[in-house]
């Protein structure tokens, strides 16, 4: 175990080589649980994101999500995140490393009619990826949901929000679901793994927990937050 953000994460499960294999063959499950989620909600909502972000959510709608970059006001990155669009307002997922810091900078930047809750303890954050993550996910109507697109749904008879954004390279869905249905609220993220895991291990799948710290190389995304320092410009890589 080591310390990302914060949070307790495993270095590996079995080894780097075969959660590597089971991502890229099959599906491997990741516990994300120390990623920041904050609520966005207010009639300014929007437009206070979009004043804060450097994609255009315009281009986007409800029930789709974005990738996307957080800047300081010399527009140095402070931190890469995705924005989930909802008939009830925007989730921001960031990075655990930069999570308190995110979260004072959008609060101070905030009018008083946006609100910003941080519900990372409250929910929990499951991906599962690979090619065979559609086939081997134990939910429904999975066959039309869109590429970072996201909905609700039933994951192993769970009510949960389901999105699509594939976060490795590899085709893949993100369960955000709450946190009391799987596992304690101690800021350790491996164990919410238990209950998908045995979800899926019903269907009889070569596929297994993958460490969070590993899974996500390819996907040519900052990962980490690490090396969003704000003295990087977007257009500088």
């Amino acid at each position: 175990m080591v310390d990302f953000g914060g949070w307790e994460l495993p270095q590996q499960y079995t080894s780097i080589r075969d959660e590597h294999i089971a991502v890229r063959k099959a599906a491997g499950l990741f516990d994300i649980s120390h990623m920041g989620r904050f609520k966005v909600t207010g009639e300014a909502g929007l437009a206070f994101l979009q004043s804060l972000l450097t994609n255009d959510l315009s281009r986007i709608g409800r029930g789709r999500a974005q990738y996307n970059l957080m800047c300081n006001d010399q527009g140095g990155i402070l931190d890469d995140l995705v924005v989930y669009w909802g008939d009830d307002g925007f989730t921001v997922v960031v990075n655990a490393a930069n999570r308190e810091r995110d979260l004072e900078w959008m609060r101070s930047h905030a009018p008083s009619s946006v609100e910003i809750e941080d519900r990372t303890f409250e929910l929990a954050l499951i991906a599962f990826q690979g090619p065979r993550a559609q086939e081997l996910l134990p939910a429904k109507g999975l066959d039309d949901l869109p590429y970072f697109g996201f909905r609700p749904g039933q994951v192993a008879g769970v009510s949960a929000l389901v999105s699509r954004t594939g976060y490795t390279g590899e085709d893949g869905f993100e369960i955000f679901v709450s946190a009391d249905l799987v596992g304690s609220r101690l800021r350790c993220a491996s164990t919410a793994t238990t209950w998908t895991t045995a979800s899926i291990r019903t269907r009889r799948a070569s596929v297994g927990p993958c460490a969070s710290t590993k899974g996500s190389s390819s996907a040519a995304t900052r990962w980490d937050g690490s090396s969003a320092t704000g003295q990087r410009e977007p257009w500088s890589g």
